[in-house]
Parts: structure tokens; sequence; C-alpha cells
């Protein structure tokens, strides 16, 4: 996973531009010689990037609770870094519709949801998107990690 965020962090920082449609930029990027990056990728630093500034991350709910669906990689809880993004998925994949968006502060995701999902054996979903709701999965402790050093390169950003 290491890997692949910095890819697309790299990649993000390469060609990072204000688009109207997201899809547009990133099959545009997507077709540039060298450059192989996914979505899914995209949306995993921007996961980082956005929780890290805005001081929150989302979920959804439903009078059950929050739901964590089974992939091939074992079950994931789904986050996303913007209401914006969580209400597209609800409204774009059927299966979702009976969800609510659910607001966390970035303190308590941090420090009682990601030590929560990691001891009940749980992954992260990053920025879920797209018809089916997919995107990576990544174990707790590296998302854990890769906020720190968000937090950390946009506090050396914000001093500089």
């Amino acid at each position: 996973m290491g890997r692949l965020f910095a890819d697309a962090v790299r990649f993000r920082e390469r060609y990072d531009r204000p688009t109207t449609d997201r899809r547009d930029w990133v099959s545009q990027c997507q077709t540039r010689k060298g450059d192989q990056v996914s979505v899914a990728g995209i949306n995993a630093a921007d996961f980082y990037r956005e929780a890290a500034s805005e001081g929150r991350v989302w979920t959804i709910r439903d009078f059950e609770g929050f739901p964590a669906p089974q992939g091939d990689g074992g079950r994931a809880m789904p986050f996303w870094s913007s209401r914006e993004r969580v209400e597209r998925v609800i409204a774009r994949v059927p299966a979702f519709r009976v969800f609510d968006p659910f607001e966390i502060d970035l303190a308590a995701f941090i420090g009682r949801w990601l030590p929560g999902l990691d001891r009940d054996g749980l992954k992260v979903g990053l920025n879920w998107s797209g018809d089916r709701a997919m995107g990576y999965d990544v174990e707790p402790k590296s998302v854990l990690a890769a906020l720190a050093a968000e937090a950390g390169r946009q506090g050396e950003l914000s001093s500089s």
C-alpha cells in the first residue's frame, strides 16, 4: 500500500489541476505515457490529504449500525474524506441507499475507531467510489501512519 500511495501522491503533484468533472481528469491523466495509476490510488491519496486538512471523516450507518461488507481481502468498513463523496456513493449504489452519512471527528477516528477496527480485524475502505463502491481496503495501522505523515507534510507546508 505504501508504494501505491506514494505513486498516487507523486502523480497528483505532477498533474493536479482543477476540473469540473473528476472522471475527465482521471482519464486524461491515465492516458499520459508511462503514468499508470488507478482511480482507487488517487482516491486514497485524496482521503489522507482531505481528512488531515478538514479534521473529519465520514462513514455510513443505518438503524442496524455501521456496515463492514466482506470483500476479497476480508471485511472492510468504508470511510470517506467528505460528505459530498459519501452522498455521491449513497445516491449511485442501490445497496447503499438505505444508509445515512455519519460524521466522525478526526481525533475520534484516530483514537477510537482505528484501534477498534484493528482489534476487530477489519480494514478501512478509503473513499470508495463508482457504481459498485470500490476502492482500497487498508489495515488501520497503515491508515494511522499515512494520516500522521500527511498531517506532518501539511504542517511543513503551512510553516514555510
